[in-house]
Parts: structure tokens; C-alpha cells; sequence
């Protein structure tokens, strides 16, 4: 009898044991069930929060893209340039096709193909449409910045050195113009030294053309081509400090 009552009690206890190991596993399985619902939520609420936040850089950088075209169209679109009326050169039969669109708004200057393409043609030497394609290297040279100025350096010493006295008579209007020139061909011939550059001048001949070439008579021209000499060594000293 006595046997009878132990293993009864035994079993019991067993059952017991059992009961309580599968409330403990039936809470443990609640508690990881609201921890892992907590942890999907939270990773939910971080996707939206970083989703939201590369959608206001996204608008950022939009806008920032926005008011630099519109800046730039501003100083680009002019109505008459050289005593003539700007459709003289946009209807010009020589024109490059990449110019005009470059004037209509259809892409903004960059380190890009394009407007790689676009510096080569406006170098090209033509004696009825160069004013128009300085205006157009000018206005890249008014918004460039980053891996773009880099380049700029040959472009504008080759438009000052087909064209100087017409360079450097608008110069004397616009000093803006004439420091970023300055600042551009001096980093070009400053690296010329080390071979990276491609420009076929050396600086002291390019100097001497343009002393050559100017109207030095002009007391302003005078200034401007000490001036100019100078910021290139200038260029050079910031560069070896």
C-alpha cells in the first residue's frame, strides 16, 4: 500500500513538474514573441527614419541642383553680346550644335562628358562666334567647382592667348572673371612643371605673348598684366608652401 502511495505522490510530483516546465516555456515563448515584435518594430521605425532622411538629402540636393541652374541660366542668357544680338550667334551657321544646347539650359556644366566636349569646341578659334564661346567659358568658370575647376586651366589660357586684347578688355569690368583666370591658368602652369598638364606653352613664353599682344599703351591693361603675372606666381608660392 505504502509502495502504492509513493508512486502515486511520484507521479504527481512528475505531472507537477511538467506543468510548471511548460507554463515557464509557454511564458519564455510570449516573452521572446514581444521581444521579437518589439525588435521588427523598431527596425521598421529606423527603415522609415533613414528613408525619410535620404528623402530630405535627395530634396536637398535637388534644390541645391535647382538654384545652381538657375543661377547659372541668369548669367548665361544675355540678350546681346559684341554690339550684336544674341540669336546673331545661336543662328550662326558655324555654330557647334553642343554650344547651343549647352545655352539652352539642356545640361549644366560638370565633370562630365559633355561639357569636356563642350571646353574643346569652345577653343576652337572663329573670328564671328569666339565672343559668344567666351561667355559661355566664363559662365562655367562663375559655378565650377570640385574635379571642373581642375580642368579649367588650359581651356582659359588658350581663350586669353587666341584672343587677349578681347580678354582682358572685359577683364578690366570684371574682376571676378579675371582672379578665377588667373587662379585657373596659374594652377595649369604651375603643374605643367610636373608633367601633368597638357598645356604646349611654357609659361615664360605664354607671359611674353601676351606682353607681345596687349595693348600695354593702356595704363588699366598695364595693371591688369602685372597683376596677372603676379597672381601666377602667387598660384605657385601657395602651391610650394
Amino acid at each position: 500500500m505504502k509502495r502504492l502511495i509513493c508512486i502515486f505522490i511520484s507521479c504527481l510530483l512528475l505531472f507537477s513538474c511538467s506543468n510548471n516546465s511548460e507554463k515557464r516555456k509557454s511564458i519564455a515563448e510570449k516573452s521572446d514573441t514581444k521581444l521579437d515584435s518589439a525588435k521588427t518594430e523598431s527596425i521598421i521605425l529606423e527603415t522609415v527614419r533613414e528613408n525619410e532622411k535620404k528623402a530630405e538629402q535627395q530634396n536637398r540636393i535637388a534644390e541645391r541642383k535647382r538654384l545652381r541652374q538657375e543661377k547659372h541660366l541668369q548669367y548665361l542668357h544675355i540678350d546681346s553680346l559684341g554690339n550684336k544680338p544674341i540669336d546673331y550667334y545661336l543662328e550662326h551657321s558655324e555654330i557647334n550644335e553642343l554650344a547651343i544646347r549647352f545655352y539652352n539650359g539642356e545640361f549644366l556644366p560638370s565633370d562630365n562628358e559633355n561639357t569636356f566636349n563642350l571646353l574643346t569646341v569652345l577653343n576652337e578659334k572663329h573670328e564671328d562666334i569666339y565672343p559668344f564661346y567666351f561667355h559661355c567659358l566664363n559662365s562655367i568658370c562663375m559655378i565650377s567647382d570640385g574635379a571642373l575647376s581642375e580642368v579649367l586651366g588650359n581651356p582659359c589660357l588658350k581663350m586669353v592667348y587666341n584672343y587677349p586684347d578681347y580678354t582682358f578688355s572685359y577683364f578690366k569690368q570684371n574682376s571676378t572673371l579675371f582672379d578665377k583666370y588667373t587662379q585657373f591658368i596659374g594652377y595649369e602652369l604651375y603643374f605643367q612643371n610636373y608633367g601633368t598638364s597638357n598645356v604646349e606653352i611654357s609659361k615664360s613664353d605664354f607671359l611674353n605673348y601676351l606682353k607681345e599682344n596687349l595693348n600695354l599703351a593702356d595704363n588699366e591693361v598695364q595693371k591688369l598684366y602685372n597683376e596677372f603675372n603676379d597672381g601666377i606666381e602667387q598660384v605657385k608660392k601657395n602651391m610650394e608652401d
